[in-house]
């Protein structure tokens, strides 16, 4: 009775389960677009692991005694049969996709001469360096290069000096180039290119070192300035006759440093300036909010820092910055002229880069009579100031200017351009091209504490 009573509820059961089961999967198919007897022959033949699965558990009830083993046993064989064709139907349709594939690359291959599609655009790396081969153990750390160490160092300081992020430089050789030979590229355009001398170190002529020492003749492709490549076995007779002496991986990083300075104003992006704006708005989100777009919009700001980095003028003090063109930019939006009033307030940075130890500044100084030239021939206009001298005339300035830096740097001085805030941009403008590393100051950009020294007047 105990058996049958049992047996009676679990068999009862059976029906309900079934409906259950039966239930689930009607309900679960009614989004889909296929019937359910499509989506249940889809599922069956998606994966052979499950039926694999499956066919082992009931070969394994077909062992259980008082269970009929033929029955267990056939269904096993039945679901076995049907996983073993499901997956060699898989691997079949995987090897027909594989086929296609190359077949439409193929096609594609023949294709593409006579109207190739293109699909992306390789971005211009924002710096690069292309090496010789013999340079390539400087930037190998296994064959003890030193010069991928160096770069990282150079950009951690620009980012201290200049105050903005140097983008990484992309370094990768060239077979075409000569041996030695590098090539530094500012958005994919070559800015620079030296050459090294195998087994031989660059010594460097501060000014003061002892004539008569062997080697080739050259210039520091940095500054320069007057060098000699000598062996390597005379490093030390280099140094004592006052040479400064470096080895090639300190030649290159000392190039690339003044590479990036020069072209500084280029690696500043709209992007790179918000991303400023956005951690100085961290803690002084007043400021920022302020001043863009309320006042000036995000391309201006760029304009100005990209001015200041031009002359090499740090924008790490961007409180400053930002302040002084909220206050300014309600009355103009002529950026040359902001960038001036910045740089009024940046009077102490601007004066400490050129001050001599005694708190000096040597100057040039630029007479009445240039001055009121340069002042006749400014054009106001809505987009701002221009400058229409004649170019002869301008031609005579910048001779003259150029005779007084040259005579002043030979008594051993290192002197900058004294010019009025009026003129003092256009000034600049005149000399950038020629002097691009000299600076052109005004007298409101001089700090008070700072002694101006003018050892020479330039007249017409």
């Amino acid at each position: 009775y105990t058996i049958l009573t049992v047996g009676d509820g679990l068999v009862t059961q059976i029906p309900a389960l079934i409906i259950s089961t039966a239930a689930g999967l009607v309900v679960s198919n009614v989004t889909s677009e296929k019937d359910l007897s499509n989506t249940i022959a889809q599922q069956f033949s998606m994966s052979p692991k499950p039926l694999f699965v499956a066919a082992v558990i009931l070969f394994l009830f077909g062992l259980i005694p008082g269970l009929p083993h033929f029955a267990f046993i056939a269904f096993a064989a039945m679901t076995g049969a049907a996983a073993y064709f499901i997956d060699k139907a898989q691997q079949r349709k995987a090897v027909e996709e594989e086929e296609l594939k190359e077949r439409e690359a193929t096609e594609a291959a023949e294709v593409a001469p006579a109207g190739e599609i293109i699909e992306e655009i390789t971005p211009i790396d924002t710096l690069g360096l292309e090496v010789g081969y013999r340079i390539i153990p400087l930037v190998d750390p296994a064959e003890g290069g030193e010069l991928l160490e160096r770069i990282k160092a150079i950009r951690r300081q620009l980012a201290e000096d200049m105050g903005i992020i140097v983008p990484s430089v992309h370094i990768k050789d060239n077979l075409q180039m000569k041996p030695s030979e590098y090539v530094f590229l500012v958005k994919g355009v070559e800015v620079a290119r030296g050459e090294l001398m195998v087994g031989h170190s660059l010594a460097i002529n501060p000014g003061d070192a002892q004539g008569g020492l062997d080697g080739v003749p050259t210039a520091d492709p940095a500054f320069g300035l007057p060098s000699i490549w000598v062996d390597d076995s005379n490093q030390d007779k280099a140094q004592i006759m006052g040479y400064t002496v470096v080895n090639h991986s300190a030649v290159i990083a000392t190039h690339i440093t003044e590479i990036i300075k020069n072209y500084s104003e280029e690696l500043l992006g709209r992007q790179d300036v918000q991303n400023i704006l956005d951690k100085v708005a961290e803690t002084q989100p007043k400021v920022v909010e302020e001043l863009v777009p309320g006042i000036l919009p995000l391309g201006s700001v760029q304009k100005v820092m990209q001015n200041l980095l031009k002359e090499r003028v740090s924008v790490r003090d961007i409180q400053t910055i930002l302040e002084t063109l909220a206050d300014y930019g309600m009355m103009t939006k002529d950026t040359d002229l902001l960038t001036e009033y910045v740089r009024m307030n940046l009077s102490r940075q601007i004066s400490q880069t050129y001050q001599t130890p005694d708190m000096t500044i040597e100057a040039l100084a630029l007479n009445v009579d240039i001055e009121e030239v340069i002042t006749k021939s400014v054009q106001e206009t809505p987009q701002g100031s221009f400058m229409t001298i004649d170019p002869g005339v301008a031609q005579q300035i910048i001779v003259k200017i150029k005779e007084g830096l040259e005579e002043l740097m030979a008594r051993g001085h290192q002197p900058v351009v004294l010019a009025s805030h009026q003129t003092r941009r256009f000034i600049r403008k005149l000399l950038e091209r020629n002097f691009p590393t000299i600076g052109v100051l005004s007298h409101g950009e001089i700090a008070t504490t700072v002694r101006v020294e003018t050892l020479k007047v330039v007249r017409l």
